[in-house]
């Protein structure tokens, strides 16, 4: 019989196009956790599932019902727009952590990346005395046969 979420590609998206939220959840498959959705319900059970739109499955699910009354149920599966939060394990706080720092090293961010405005290419803009790339005029080390020339050592010993 045909299955169209087992045939669908975001059922296990591969992992390198989930986002970081869905790839935290993928690190804690197959451990217990809490989830909480827009109605007030809460499901605790074991995680088995997570996709790209933040839909989730679990086993061995108990469930409270914003009404009060809890039930045991085998399995759940819920949608992504009903979603709250995700209550993670405890073990959770180190998995954030590393994953945060491998974000940050390949987006070149954090300390001692690039920076922010004029990505490290360094200079003082437009005239200015650049240290190392390639500015827009002025007195450049790269690529100008001006750098040699006797205005530049009269700004130097000007100083």
């Amino acid at each position: 019989m045909y299955n169209p979420r087992s045939a669908s590609s975001s059922t296990n998206p591969k992992p390198e196009d989930s986002s970081v939220p869905v790839k935290l959840l993928m690190e804690f498959l197959n451990k217990k956790v809490t989830v909480d959705t827009s109605k007030g319900e809460l499901f605790e059970g074991v995680l088995i599932g997570a996709e790209e739109n933040m839909s989730l499955s679990l086993n061995t699910v108990k469930a409270t019902f914003a009404s009060g009354h809890t039930a045991d149920m085998e399995n759940v599966y819920i949608k992504g727009h009903k979603v709250r939060f995700v209550a993670l394990p405890e073990e959770s706080k180190e998995h954030v952590k590393n994953l945060q720092r491998a974000v940050m090293s390949a987006r070149g961010g954090g300390r001692g990346g690039r920076g922010g405005r004029g990505g490290g290419r360094g200079g003082r803009g437009r005239g200015g005395f650049s240290r190392g790339g390639y500015s827009r005029g002025g007195y450049s080390s790269k690529g100008s046969s001006s750098y040699k020339s006797s205005s530049y050592s009269t700004f130097r010993s000007g100083r």
